[in-house]
């Protein structure tokens, strides 16, 4: 029984399911986890009790140290881009039973939770616009507003400190402006997140052009859409997040 008894522990262990109900990134302590077998973090487990022949739920808060950055920033863009992410967790498990400590059995799971899919379906939209352009924006060509944007998180991953974002506001592939958050933001998984930005709009064929559609919106109701494209972050640690960001935003609807 004994012998069997390693062996029948680790098909128990690979047999059970394990999720991620909540992830959040703490900061920039920037240091084994994998994704399509390339290995982007390691962490570690507390030692936890289970009774033999029953089903035991298991809730651990784990701390997760990156340990390889390019990863990082390959997986944090599939966050923003995919429907679902996949992760990949291995293990080395020691097992004691009876007093006996049974250690190399091997834990090969894989996980899978919600990611920002582009935001489709939870198409970010603009909530409020103040103009506050000045007479040298005038001279310069452009209209500065300040708006506040509203943004769905329906993944499970927090971020504490995104950075300030900037980014490019396009129309009808024409480039019409461009924005930066009024500093540094924050997001919650699961929740609707409200963001100060301050937008540029640059006088030209593009801008024309958002201007009669605009008004014909008002006539007609239908909706005016513009992209959103990320440049950077003043995080460097999401700058790769920032940059995979390319999404519609709702400008003026119904």
């Amino acid at each position: 029984m004994f012998i069997l008894a390693p062996a029948l522990a680790e098909a128990a262990l690979n047999d059970s399911e394990f999720s991620v109900d909540e992830m959040e990134i703490l900061g920039e302590n920037v240091k084994d986890f994998s994704t399509d077998e390339a290995v982007v973090a390691h962490t570690s487990m507390p030692s936890v009790k289970v009774r033999a022949s029953s089903d035991t739920t298991i809730n651990e808060t784990v701390v997760v140290t990156v340990s390889n950055r390019s990863e990082f920033d390959r997986f944090s863009a599939e966050v923003i881009a995919k429907e679902s992410v996949q992760l990949r967790l291995k293990a080395n498990i020691t097992v004691k039973s009876f007093g006996i400590k049974f250690s190399g059995l091997r834990l090969d799971k894989s996980m899978a939770f919600v990611g920002l899919n582009n935001f489709e379906g939870a198409r970010p939209s603009m909530v409020d616009l103040n103009l506050i352009t000045s007479l040298g924006d005038v001279l310069r060509g452009q209209a500065r507003f300040l708006a506040t944007l509203q943004v769905d998180n329906p993944s499970v991953v927090t971020v504490r400190d995104v950075g300030q974002i900037f980014g490019d506001i396009m129309y009808g592939e024409r480039q019409i402006g461009m924005f930066k958050t009024a500093g540094d933001i924050s997001v919650t998984g699961g929740q609707n997140t409200n963001i100060a930005a301050e937008i540029v709009f640059a006088a030209g064929v593009g801008m024309l052009r958002l201007v009669g559609d605009l008004i014909l919106t008002l006539v007609g109701g239908d909706d005016v859409v513009v992209d959103v494209r990320g440049r950077n972050s003043s995080n460097p640690i999401f700058d790769a997040a920032v940059k995979s960001i390319e999404v519609s935003m709702l400008l003026a609807g119904r």
